[in-house]
């Protein structure tokens, strides 16, 4: 991939039938936290999978709720109706003890569909609003009706 490429994250409100597009700040400061956090979230599209561990996201939209998308060029990857919890405890596996640091960390690469949900997380602002240590901030830079 480009690394020219400008990245873009668009939040898609059925609801409220309203995208509003975000820039994202920041570079992952290791703090785990949404590595132990419960993520729940829908999948549409064809690379969709039920495969929750593989951390797959899809190429598209149930066209309800509020979907979150990550584009690049070409490329789109789009999670919605997203659940955000800390409660309990929801380590992932991939975490390397105490260190914090994702031991697939260098490998996460959005177009692998492997650990994809990984590679652009967080996708939008209500993704990092419960992790009060991520080093993480979204800007809003637009915003229009989905009929527009």
């Amino acid at each position: 991939m480009n690394s020219m490429t400008v990245r873009r994250y668009l939040k898609w409100d059925y609801d409220a039938q309203a995208v509003t597009e975000y820039r994202r700040h920041g570079q992952c400061n290791n703090c785990g936290q949404c590595c132990r956090a419960h993520i729940q979230y829908e999948l549409a599209g064809p690379h969709a999978t039920e495969d929750r561990r593989s951390a797959q996201v899809g190429t598209g939209t149930s066209e309800s709720g509020v979907w979150h998308e990550v584009s690049e060029g070409e490329h789109r990857w789009m999670i919605g109706n997203a659940i955000v919890s800390q409660q309990g405890k929801h380590q992932c596996p991939l975490l390397d003890g105490d260190t914090l640091l994702c031991t697939k960390h260098e490998e996460k690469d959005p177009e692998s569909n492997e650990l994809a949900l990984c590679a652009l997380w967080p996708m939008g602002p209500e993704h990092v609003e419960s992790f009060d240590e991520c080093s993480y901030e979204f800007e809003e830079i637009a915003s229009w009706r989905m009929q527009d």
